[in-house]
């Protein structure tokens, strides 16, 4: 009887430990809970659970030598300062027949790219001068941008060379290598040889069957091939051709008592004809299979005529096939001296 009253005590003190135990585990833990979900003075209203994602006071900082991305605006200023590169630019003064000229006064104008206060790019402009030395030569160093442009070159008595390319790319499109041992030529004429020329811009139709047609640039005429003129031409493709579809072509010119000469160079002046080196006949063609069939071809030329009495030159173009025309045409804008004289100007 002793022995079970004693078990029956042991139980139920055992019970009220457990009691105890679990009740203090339910206090800690909502006191834990309100103290998380208190608002922080240093992180603000978070939740618990954002809470629980603030990293510690001690945690590793930023490391300092990395970059950041730089300012957006800088970035932009950046990109802009990049086209500027250094123009240094040497060249040398000469007259029509190449002679060296001295006490030339050259002003050149310097583009720099800049970014203004709207943030957007500009061009700014410096200028520098020089003068020509006893061979010619000069120079314009310790600028930087992107694009150098003779401006003027001044001598009394001469006259700068007109159209001639004075405008010289550094960047992106570049048209120039600077070398001091390599300058380039600039021309001036004198006045006193300006020559009375005769010009003109004609756009003639001509039946492609390849019959010869005559040009008299004096009178500024084109007809059936007969006596006199400067020029013969003619033109050939398959007169069944249609709009739209390659066919083979091609044309032919042949100076008149004389000779043409072709000048590659599509952006040259052309203003002194060459003293030799003509041929008397030129002729292209273009198969319909050639890779680089077009509509249309574009040639310059000297040409010498009437005996050497007449040079000129000539920008010629020649459609086969005419905007749907059944006709072909003939282009030529020419300048010719009539004087025996090889200038041009």
């Amino acid at each position: 009887m002793e022995q079970r009253t004693f078990n029956r005590s042991s139980v139920t003190i055992v019970a009220v430990l457990i009691a105890l135990l679990c009740g203090l585990w339910f206090w800690k833990r909502s006191i834990h809970r309100q103290t998380v979900q208190k608002p922080s003075e240093e992180h603000g209203t978070g939740t618990a659970e954002t809470q629980d994602r603030i990293p510690p006071t001690n945690a590793r900082q930023p490391d300092p030598s990395i970059t950041l991305p730089a300012d957006p605006v800088e970035k932009r200023r950046l990109a802009v300062d990049a086209k500027n590169v250094p123009v240094n630019f040497w060249g040398k003064v000469v007259d029509q027949d190449d002679a060296p000229l001295q006490e030339v006064r050259i002003s050149a104008r310097i583009r720099r790219w800049n970014m203004g206060p709207s943030l957007n790019p500009g061009g700014v402009f410096t200028t520098k001068a020089a003068v020509s030395r006893n061979d010619g030569s000069f120079e314009i160093t310790g600028a930087s941008g992107d694009v150098l442009t003779i401006e003027r070159m001044d001598k009394e008595g001469y006259d700068a060379e007109p159209d001639a390319l004075r405008s010289f790319g550094y960047n992106t499109s570049t048209n120039i290598t600077a070398d001091p041992n390599r300058p380039v030529l600039l021309r001036m004429w004198k006045q006193e040889l300006k020559q009375q020329l005769v010009s003109g811009d004609k756009f003639f139709p001509v039946n492609p069957d390849g019959r010869v047609y005559t040009v008299d640039f004096t009178k500024g005429e084109l007809s059936e091939a007969g006596s006199g003129g400067d020029l013969k031409i003619s033109i050939k493709r398959d007169l069944e051709a249609k709009w739209g579809k390659k066919y083979d072509w091609s044309f032919k010119i042949e100076a008149i008592n004389g000779g043409v000469k072709e000048e590659p160079d599509l952006l040259g002046s052309m203003y002194l004809a060459p003293a030799d080196g003509y041929i008397n006949a030129y002729a292209f063609s273009l198969p319909a299979t050639d890779g680089k069939w077009g509509l249309m071809a574009g040639k310059r030329f000297y040409l010498m005529a009437r005996n050497g009495q007449t040079y000129g030159r000539m920008d010629v173009e020649v459609y086969p096939y005419y905007l749907k025309d059944t006709l072909a045409r003939f282009s030529v804008k020419y300048v010719l001296n009539p004087n025996g004289s090889r200038i041009l100007r």
